[in-house]
């Protein structure tokens, strides 16, 4: 899981990849805070969980379009 916060100072977004698959995961991983550190500004920055954020993947749904616009016409050639 990817997840990402704005920095203070620049307000540029900060990422951080993780291995959990859930906040919940994620808050037992790393706690209840978790300083990121800005590659814009330089500056560290803390933050609570609840102010960092998902995105969902461009990917994901790039596929799960491409899956569902060849497999229906191909489902109903094979009916």
């Amino acid at each position: 899981m990817k997840v990402y916060g704005k920095s203070k100072n620049c307000k540029t977004e900060i990422s951080y990849s993780t291995s959990a698959n859930t906040r919940v995961e994620f808050v037992i991983q790393i706690g209840e805070k978790k300083i990121l550190n800005c590659k814009n500004c330089g500056m560290k920055t803390e933050f609570h969980i609840d102010e960092l954020y998902k995105k969902e993947s461009k990917i994901a749904q790039i596929g799960a379009g491409l899956i569902f616009l060849i497999g229906t016409p191909l489902m109903f050639f094979f009916l």
